[in-house]
């Protein structure tokens, strides 16, 4: 009864996509795992080059950073550039996931000056903002 109603609901187009869906759902949620899998490895890449960059940062300038501004960390890495090879051959797996996002890429040379912009990493430094609510005097 409850399948007669939801073939009612879906219509002729609905009630045959669902039929393929049925017959085949292995395969489909065996392609919807895989590509959820996919894009978790590539977080954990992105994180490794992540933290790549961070220890040559941290050799190149070492303290003071949370302190610097967007500028400045355009000029010292035009001026000392980032070992990308390095960056890159630090993560095994051949693709990245760039977070907050669900799809992943290859990492080539474009792609990881494209994720690994001055701005980014300057937001690494940046102090998580907190909700600090402040009382009068008195309360």
């Amino acid at each position: 009864m409850i399948d007669a109603f939801i073939r009612g609901l879906l219509g002729s187009t609905g009630s045959a996509l669902l039929d393929l869906y049925i017959a085949n759902s292995v395969w489909i949620n065996l392609l919807i795992f895989l590509y959820v899998l996919l894009v978790l490895l590539g977080k954990g890449t992105y994180t490794s080059m992540k933290q790549e960059i961070l220890r040559q940062l941290a050799a190149g300038y070492p303290e003071g950073l949370d302190q610097k501004s967007s500028a400045w960390f355009e000029k010292a890495l035009l001026s000392k550039p980032l070992d990308l090879a390095k960056v890159s051959q630090g993560a095994k797996l051949p693709w990245v996931t760039p977070p907050k996002k669900y799809y992943f890429r290859l990492k080539s040379p474009k792609a990881l000056q494209e994720l690994f912009t001055p701005e980014v990493i300057r937001s690494w430094f940046q102090p998580e903002s907190s909700a600090v609510t402040t009382r009068k005097a008195g309360e």
